[in-house]
C-alpha cells in the first residue's frame, strides 16, 4: 500500500525483513532447522536520506497518512492495534485440535467457514503424533452444537481426536 511504504516517497528501504532459524523439533536438534522470514518493526528499518527514484507521494502527505492510519487502527485502550480479518470467524482462537493441542485456523472453502488443523508431516513424524494431514470442522456445525448449550465463559473446545 502506497500510504504505508516509505519507498514510495522516493527513498530506498532496507531491513524490512529478517531470516530467523527455527528448530524443526526442540527436543531433537539433530533434525535441523529451517529459515523463517519475519517482518522487522519499523524502528529497525533503514531508510535512505537521499531520494533515489521519482517519488509517488511527498513526505508531508506520507507523514500525515501515517498519523491518520495510526489513529484509526488503535482501539480505545490505545495500546493494541485492531486486527482485521478478511472473513469473520465466530470461534476465532477458541477451537483446538485434541490430537496435537494446536489452535485451529479459520479457512473459507466454497463460501463456507471451516476450522482446520494442518499439522505438517515432519512435525507429526518427529513428535510421534498420529495425525491426518488436514482436519476440517464446519463452523455451522459448531454453531448448531453450541446453540443448545452456549458456554458461560469462552474456553477452548477440542473437536477431533484420533480415536474418533
Amino acid at each position: 500500500m502506497i500510504l504505508t511504504n516509505p519507498r514510495y516517497t522516493g527513498r530506498q528501504v532496507w531491513n524490512k525483513q529478517r531470516t530467523d532459524e527455527v528448530l524443526l523439533d526442540v527436543d531433537d536438534v539433530a533434525l535441523g532447522h529451517t529459515g523463517v522470514m519475519r517482518w522487522n518493526t519499523r524502528d529497525k528499518w533503514i531508510i535512505s536520506k537521499e531520494i533515489v527514484h521519482p517519488p509517488l507521494i511527498d513526505d508531508t502527505t506520507f507523514e500525515q497518512a501515517q498519523t491518520l492510519l495510526g489513529q484509526r487502527a488503535r482501539r480505545e485502550s490505545g495500546n493494541q492495534r485492531l486486527r482485521l480479518a478478511r472473513n469473520p470467524y465466530v470461534f476465532r482462537g477458541l477451537v483446538d485440535c485434541a490430537a496435537c493441542q494446536r489452535r485451529r485456523q479459520g479457512q473459507h472453502n466454497h463460501g463456507d467457514a471451516y476450522y482446520r488443523c494442518r499439522f505438517p508431516q515432519e512435525y507429526a513424524l518427529a513428535n510421534d503424533v498420529d495425525h491426518p494431514r488436514n482436519v476440517y470442522l464446519r463452523e455451522d456445525a459448531l454453531i448448531a452444537r453450541n446453540a443448545t448449550e452456549p458456554p458461560s465463559t469462552p474456553e477452548r473446545t477440542p473437536q477431533w481426536s484420533p480415536d474418533g
